[in-house]
């Protein structure tokens, strides 16, 4: 099964940022999470890292949610078949 974007943003949270799977969907907005500014900006880092595209802690803020922040991704020529990067 192939997942979404917005599937493949949440689980980055859940596995690189100890959300846990219960506590969160793809549309459960960051504050709900108690991100702060830093997790934020680390999460920024490693979108940014994963997708070959320029995400910023301000971006996160002003899309507030994995789904949203997938259509942000999306409109930056992110596409659904891409495939995140592996990390070593």
């Amino acid at each position: 099964m192939t997942r979404t974007l917005s599937e493949n943003i949440l689980e980055l949270l859940i596995t690189d940022f100890d959300v846990e799977r219960h506590q969160a969907t793809t549309d459960t907005p960051y504050e709900q999470l108690d991100f702060d500014s830093l997790t934020l900006a680390e999460i920024a880092v490693k979108l940014t890292s994963t997708y070959d595209v320029e995400v910023s802690e301000d971006d996160l803020h002003a899309h507030g949610s994995p789904a949203r922040t997938a259509a942000l991704l999306l409109s930056r020529g992110v596409t659904t078949e891409h495939r995140p990067h592996q990390q070593p």
